[in-house]
């Protein structure tokens, strides 16, 4: 399988994960995504509701990328789970809506120079036709573990981006980390002005 990385223009990753089923280490793309009648599958590892924020996870096993902020070796460098459909991710959702009261919402991260404004505003344009209303938060990166030499957006960059996500249509947009790019006064100032009070 030709690497989806490379095709992008990326290096490829650390993408090797252990698959128990076979005994040996294989690529995330191979080990961990299928197709069936040209309907891909994912391994999932676990769906399950996080507390205590109370939002719904759907941790997806392997890991394609040369991991940087990492949270979980266990599923990410290991190819275990249950094989699920786009359909059947639904199926979880659903199932969780109708046992707890859920709001659907959806958070991007900028990172400079990996998430910018041009593939917010791409996300933002996929979420408006489903529904304007849908919450869309806008975190600041800051740097971490490996990802320490990348910097944190800055105001300029956060208040682009947020503009590109309403400009494709998103009414309940608001940032968030604002300790991360707003740091005097001035600039929450100027942000509250720009956004309004209701986005921060």
């Amino acid at each position: 399988m030709e690497c989806e990385l490379i095709k992008q223009g990326f290096e490829q990753g650390s993408c090797h994960v252990f698959d128990a089923r076979e005994g040996r280490f294989r690529k995330a793309c191979e080990a961990t995504l299928k197709y069936e009648q040209g309907i891909p599958y994912r391994l999932i590892h676990a769906v399950l509701l996080s507390r205590p924020e109370h939002y719904l996870s759907i941790y997806q096993s392997g890991c394609n990328l040369s991991c940087k902020k990492c949270h979980s070796w266990q599923f990410t460098q290991n190819a275990v789970g249950e094989w699920m459909s786009p359909y059947d991710v639904a199926k979880e959702v659903e199932r969780y809506v109708s046992e707890y009261e859920i709001t659907f919402e959806v958070f991007s991260l900028y990172i400079p120079g990996w998430v910018e404004t041009d593939q917010i505003g791409n996300i933002a344009m996929e979420l408006a036709p489903v529904d304007v209303e849908i919450p869309f938060t806008l975190l600041a990166f800051f740097p971490e573990y490996n990802m320490r030499d990348v910097p944190s957006p800055t105001l300029w960059q956060m208040i682009d981006a947020y503009s590109a996500a309403k400009d494709a249509g998103l009414r309940k947009i608001r940032l968030g980390n604002l300790h991360v790019f707003a740091h005097t006064h001035e600039e929450y100032e100027t942000l509250e002005k720009i956004v309004g009070r209701e986005s921060l």
